[in-house]
């Protein structure tokens, strides 16, 4: 297994109604299919930790930056994965099938969270 990028959700991440995910455009442009401007979406199969298939829209769409890329058709998969801000997903690549996993990392709470030691 190849990791390709990973990224902390943000609030729109987490959002079931958009149930889309803004992959960072490095990760996108070095480890995903090159999106030509006539080709705009094409379909992705994606596994999970729990060995389903995800069908998602990999497309992008151009703002003043350049282009932004997302993950689309992931309502079901935030609802069951319950993502939530500051959760982390990781993207991997399956070698030699060439195929994709996507692996979700849930924030530990502030309680379980290593505190820096004290320096007194």
């Amino acid at each position: 297994m190849t990791p390709m990028f990973k990224k902390i959700l943000s609030a729109t991440d987490t959002k079931v109604k958009s149930g889309r995910l803004v992959i960072p455009t490095k990760g996108a442009r070095a480890y995903l299919p090159e999106l030509e401007d006539k080709q705009r979406c094409i379909l992705l199969e994606i596994l999970d930790t729990k060995g389903n298939i995800w069908k998602l829209s990999y497309r992008f769409w151009e703002n003043n930056r350049g282009r932004i890329y997302v993950l689309g058709g992931l309502k079901a998969y935030i609802t069951i994965w319950k993502w939530q801000v500051g959760d982390q997903v990781t993207f991997y690549r399956i070698e030699p099938e060439n195929k994709y996993l996507i692996v979700t990392e849930k924030e530990l709470p502030v309680s379980e969270k290593k505190l820096p030691a004290s320096s007194s």
